[in-house]
């Protein structure tokens, strides 16, 4: 259930569990496209999904997704998620978990849920010998339902 406070949470305490096992992996970015719904409509014959997304500006964001990023050290565990959804061996997605953490206790205060989660692209920021900086590792994932409790 999430937790009311008299000011706004800060968006820096957080943590996000990839289902099937995985551990945390120490994300330092979570990146939610816009949630979604269909228009509820009095029109008897409705407009379908993709016509809907046209008509309110929203086309090419049909299909959701979340954005997960971090410093690369060393795991291979995205990769090894990412390389067998691209593969074609995921029997299913996976469910993944973001809390956002009380910055007193890191109690969660709220929870985002993304069911059916699988991943669709993996991306790393530019080597450059020149200017110092953390690799980063993006993952980019479709998922089927969001709930938030």
């Amino acid at each position: 259930m999430a937790t009311l406070s008299p000011v706004p949470y800060g968006a820096t305490h957080f943590d996000v569990l990839l289902g099937g096992g995985a551990r945390s992996l120490g994300f330092c970015e979570v990146v939610f496209d816009p949630f979604l719904s269909t228009a509820v409509q009095t029109d008897p014959e409705p407009d379908p999904p993709q016509a809907v997304a046209q008509a309110s500006g929203q086309a090419g964001l049909a299909v959701p997704r979340l954005m997960l990023r971090r410093g690369f050290d060393g795991s291979l565990d995205l990769y090894q998620w990412w390389d067998t959804a691209r593969k074609r061996k995921l029997k299913r997605g996976r469910t993944v978990t973001v809390h956002l953490l009380h910055p007193a206790d890191h109690t969660p205060v709220v929870t985002w849920t993304f069911s059916n989660a699988q991943p669709v692209a993996l991306a790393y920021s530019p080597l450059q010998a020149l200017q110092g900086g953390l690799l980063m590792e993006t993952l980019t994932l479709h998922y089927g339902k969001v709930t938030m409790k």
